[in-house]
C-alpha cells in the first residue's frame, strides 16, 4: 500500500490527484504548503500500457491560500505553464502535464507534473551541506548553469522575476535546475510601466521605493 501524507488538507489533495489517475500513484513525499501551492513527490505509471513507474513531482495549486486570492493562483499557474512550456533547457525545470482536480464537490484545483531532480534542495542549503569540500570553481559552475538558464528564458523574452535561492535547485550530480516560474513576465515592448510581482525577500535595495503593494513579503506588486 501507498502512504499518505499526513496534513489534512493535503491528504484531501492527494487523494484528487490518486483518483484522478485511476489510483495508481504511489506517494513518496510531501514536500510544502507554499503561498501559492502545495508539492508532492509520488511515483507514477509511464503510460497505461506500462506498468514502470517514474519519480515525478507535482504542484497543486492552492484553493485556500491565505496570501493570494484564488482569481491570481489561477494567474499564477496558468502564467507558469506558459512559460515553461516555451522553452526547454538543461537549467529550467522541465512540465510534463498539466490538469485541473476535482477536490470536493465545490472546489477545482490546477496542478502540473514537472520532472523529479535526485537529491534536489535549495542552493544556500546544498552549499552548506557540501562547503567542507567545495572548491571556488565549483561554485562558478553552479553560478554559470544558473546563468545559462537564465538567458534561454531571455531569448525568448521571458523574465523569471523572482531568483532566489529556494527557486534555484542543486541535485546530488551537481545539475543546477531554475524553478517556480509563477512571477514570471512575458517582456512584449512598447511604452508604459512595467509590473511584476516578487519576493520582497530579493528585491535589491535600489527597486524597493517603486513598491506599489505589500500585502505579504512572499507577494509584493512592483511598477516601474
Amino acid at each position: 500500500m501507498p502512504c499518505e501524507p499526513t496534513e489534512p488538507m493535503a491528504k484531501l489533495v492527494f487523494d484528487s490527484l490518486n483518483q484522478h489517475y485511476n489510483h495508481t500513484l504511489d506517494f513518496v513525499e510531501f514536500f510544502d504548503t507554499g503561498s501559492t501551492a502545495r508539492v508532492f513527490h509520488v511515483r507514477m505509471p509511464v503510460s497505461r500500457e506500462l506498468e514502470m513507474k517514474v519519480d515525478r513531482i507535482v504542484k497543486v495549486f492552492r484553493h485556500d491560500g491565505d496570501v493570494i486570492p484564488h482569481e491570481e493562483a489561477l494567474a499564477a499557474y496558468l502564467q507558469e505553464i506558459k512559460s515553461l512550456i516555451s522553452i526547454s533547457h538543461t537549467n529550467i525545470i522541465s512540465v510534463y502535464s498539466a490538469g485541473a482536480l476535482q477536490v470536493t464537490d465545490e472546489v477545482r484545483s490546477n496542478f502540473y507534473v514537472m520532472e523529479y531532480l535526485p537529491g534536489a534542495c535549495d542552493f544556500d542549503k546544498w552549499i552548506r551541506d557540501h562547503a567542507e569540500n567545495l572548491r571556488p570553481d565549483d561554485i562558478i559552475d553552479l553560478l554559470l548553469q544558473a546563468a545559462w538558464g537564465l538567458k534561454a528564458l531571455h531569448r525568448v523574452n521571458i523574465l523569471h522575476c523572482d531568483i532566489k535561492f529556494g527557486n534555484l535547485l542543486v541535485g546530488s550530480d551537481r545539475r543546477l535546475k531554475i524553478a517556480d516560474l509563477g512571477f514570471s513576465k512575458e517582456i512584449r515592448g512598447g511604452e508604459g510601466d512595467t509590473a511584476v510581482h516578487t519576493t520582497l525577500e530579493g528585491l535589491p535595495n535600489k527597486y524597493r521605493s517603486f513598491i506599489e503593494k505589500l500585502s505579504d513579503p512572499r507577494r509584493t506588486l512592483v511598477r516601474i
